[in-house]
């Protein structure tokens, strides 16, 4: 009990911050997104401009994650500014291609909304979904309390899932000495389930060519 209270204390008081700055124009919120801005600026200098884009994004980073992919396809399809510059079709996520979150805490953040608000991000561009057609794999460790399914926290996520591009899979994350306490959490990047999961979606990523 006290490892479990210890590990969500220590890994929620990050996403009790960000959560409060929710607001675009918020300190917290725009100086992540900058930070998540940088690093996709970067990836294009060193991947090239239509390189396919997997997003892989750990606890609280699939929740940064999922905001950051929201508000560039909103940026696109509506015109609005968008929190940080994204001015290359890379950073403006346009040839992103898969989304792999694991010891994801999304749910967490939707408690105070009514299920039906609750719209994922939207579908990678077609010719990415026809290497990727789950193209969000959403991987958990069931001893991980801050590892949550998401097809079940509204219809929009289920619809996703029906339609098998949303899956939530379940793995024992770690060891067997630490795969079965709230430690799983931070052993996802040294499990060989997860690996392969990971390796599956590279493989496919890498038959989808310039985009």
């Amino acid at each position: 009990m006290e490892l479990g209270a210890g590990l969500v204390i220590h890994n929620l008081g990050d996403p009790a911050a960000y959560f409060k700055s929710t607001n675009v124009n918020a300190y917290a919120y725009r100086a992540v997104h900058e930070r998540v801005a940088e690093t996709i600026s970067e990836l294009e200098r060193q991947a090239g401009a239509g390189t396919p884009l997997l997003i892989f994004a750990h606890s609280l980073g699939g929740h940064i994650m999922s905001n950051y992919i929201y508000d560039a396809q909103k940026f696109a399809t509506t015109g609005k500014p968008a929190v940080v510059q994204m001015a290359t079709e890379f950073e403006k996520l346009r040839t992103f291609c898969g989304f792999l979150t694991f010891g994801c805490n999304i749910p967490v953040f939707t408690f105070g909304f009514h299920p039906a608000d609750l719209v994922p991000i939207a579908p990678p561009r077609s010719q990415a979904r026809a290497k990727l057609k789950t193209w969000w794999m959403n991987v958990n460790d069931r001893d991980d309390v801050l590892g949550m399914p998401l097809a079940a926290i509204g219809e929009h996520y289920k619809a996703l899932a029906d339609d098998r591009q949303l899956r939530d899979v379940w793995i024992d994350a770690g060891p067997f000495w630490r795969s079965w306490s709230p430690m799983s959490h931070n052993d996802y990047w040294k499990d060989p389930k997860f690996h392969d999961i990971a390796a599956d979606m590279i493989a496919k990523a890498l038959k989808i060519g310039p985009m």
